[in-house]
């Protein structure tokens, strides 16, 4: 999930951000939910979602 700080710690720029990490969010669950729709069979969730590409893979 995105994450970061304000520009400022000024209020103005703390607010806008915390709308901008709640839009964000709101888009990266979103997409996530969508993909777990598309798999097929059972589904176990663990470890790193950011895994680069020649991780090993766990299998049952």
């Amino acid at each position: 999930m995105i994450a970061g700080r304000p520009k400022t710690n000024e209020l103005k720029d703390q607010v806008e951000w915390g709308k901008y990490l709640v839009k964000k969010q709101t888009e990266e669950i979103e997409t996530l939910v969508n993909y777990l729709k598309a798999l097929e069979g059972p589904i176990v969730l663990g470890g790193d979602f950011n895994a680069p590409p020649n991780a090993r893979i766990m299998k049952p």
